[in-house]
């Protein structure tokens, strides 16, 4: 079952990561290779990036730790404690991965208006 669910639900993520290879989405066209930002658009785009980009580092980092911890654990508080953590690191990421979805289109369709 959580298999299923797994899968049906990386359908619009996969559909948005196919994109990534296009250089003109998430504003990146507006970016010059030297660094230097071009439009609001790119500029959100890139700082977006970075803060949703960190965040997901971080959960990942989190999931890891928890899943450690859940498999050294000793006790059963610490088991329930490491699962508990475990848990609420995958719901981050989750999390992350939506507003990162969220950004993605919310951009575009800003730059698609603005720049037609």
């Amino acid at each position: 079952m959580g298999t299923v669910l797994l899968t049906a639900g990386m359908g619009p993520v996969y559909g948005v990561a196919k994109n990534l290879a296009d250089p003109n989405t998430f504003g990146a066209a507006q970016i010059n290779p030297g660094g230097t930002v071009n439009s609001f658009e790119s500029f959100a785009a890139s700082i977006i990036n970075f803060i949703l980009g960190l965040l997901g580092i971080i959960a990942v980092i989190l999931i890891l730790i928890s899943g450690w911890q859940w498999m050294t654990a000793d006790s059963e508080d610490k088991v329930k404690e490491a699962r508990k953590r475990l848990f609420n690191s995958v719901i981050g990421l989750a999390i992350v991965a939506l507003a990162w979805v969220i950004a993605f289109a919310l951009i575009n369709t800003i730059a698609k208006v603005t720049t037609s």
